[in-house]
């Protein structure tokens, strides 16, 4: 018995080999909130969230000042904290990169007011 033939009689078995596995790879992220002020030695927060893909999702959250936190979720979001301890006014612009097969990434600024131990 011959098998089915599609496409110029390659058989059905050979294309989805030449096709390979499909993946669902992340399509978007997004830090909340995009933008935000604060106070130097105060806790600041954002939430990381992205769409698509399937878990796990390994994740980096870079603050912008030379820290970073990485990991890995099932979840399509992920909170992040952070303490900034400026002397001067400074902006930070975090970076969360988002991978499962194909990263994705997206940014946020953070400007820090000078706290009181300066």
């Amino acid at each position: 018995m011959r098998g089915k033939r599609l496409a110029a009689g390659l058989p059905v078995a050979l294309l989805i080999a030449l096709a390979g596995p499909v993946s669902a790879i992340v399509s978007s992220v997004s830090i909340n909130p995009p933008s935000q002020s604060g106070t130097g030695g105060n806790t600041i927060s954002w939430t990381g969230s992205w769409s698509g893909g399937t878990a796990p999702f390994s994740y980096t959250f870079f603050y912008g000042d030379g820290n970073s936190t990485s990991g890995s979720t099932s979840s399509h979001s992920k909170g992040f904290t952070h303490k900034f301890f400026p002397c001067t006014p400074t902006q930070y612009t975090q970076t969360l990169r988002v991978d499962n097969d194909g990263p994705k990434q997206t940014t946020s600024t953070t400007t820090i007011q000078p706290g009181p131990i300066c």
